[in-house]
């Protein structure tokens, strides 16, 4: 579910910038937080908006990227899951630790 959860909120990233990437190349390399305030994220995932990734540092090298994302789990723990993309198309695989 995590593992969803974040890769839907990369390509939704990702897609946001495929226009602009023609004119010039893009680094998502940095730390990006969620605004809760100003994000609509509706009652999604049965109601847990626990789900979110509330905060993810992204390093981007040449045609790699990595992600990291945290989270808050039902206690209240920051937990983290680190996801490795390609940029070439190639179809990347990360485990989730529910699995």
């Amino acid at each position: 579910m995590r593992c969803l959860v974040l890769s839907l909120g990369l390509v939704f990233l990702l897609s946001a910038v495929v226009p602009a990437a023609a004119a010039s190349p893009v680094d998502f390399t940095g730390e990006w937080a969620l605004d809760l305030e100003k994000s609509d994220q509706g009652e999604g995932f049965g109601g847990r908006r626990s789900m979110l990734a509330l905060k993810m540092i992204v390093e981007q090298k040449d045609n790699a990227l990595k992600v990291e994302a945290f989270r808050r789990n039902r206690d209240g723990e920051e937990m983290s899951m680190v996801s490795d993309y390609t940029l070439d198309g190639k179809e990347c695989r990360n485990e989730s630790g529910n699995r």
